[in-house]
């Protein structure tokens, strides 16, 4: 249970306060508005579990979900080249992170 518990908390700093930190470090968010660098890698990584090929469309859904109203338009503005060395911090982040955290069984994947 201390795995699972140990995860979560992982998955948390991860994608809230990780997310929002670098998101400002890499100037993806330069001030405060309603996307957050958390709502926008939350968005695109739960798009992409569901669909493999996430469109804008599910992104701005999804983000609606969170009560974040952004037009497909608006979105798409956020594709910059701050978003993409925001998204390359967020890669690093993650195996530095998960690395010690999802230590898996090698002999639960020769199922």
């Amino acid at each position: 249970m201390d795995k699972i518990t140990n995860l979560s908390k992982a998955c948390k700093e991860f994608f809230i306060d990780k997310a929002n930190d670098l998101s400002i470090v890499t100037g993806f968010i330069k001030r405060r508005r309603k996307i957050t660098g958390s709502s926008f890698i939350r968005a695109l990584v739960l798009g992409n579990m569901i669909d493999g090929h996430c469109s804008i469309e599910v992104m701005c859904q999804l983000l609606g979900e969170d009560s974040i109203d952004i037009t497909k338009q608006g979105l798409d503005f956020r594709f910059t080249e701050s978003a993409v060395e925001f998204m390359q911090a967020m890669y690093g982040e993650s195996l530095s992170l998960f690395k010690n955290e999802l230590q898996l069984d090698c002999q639960i994947l020769g199922l």
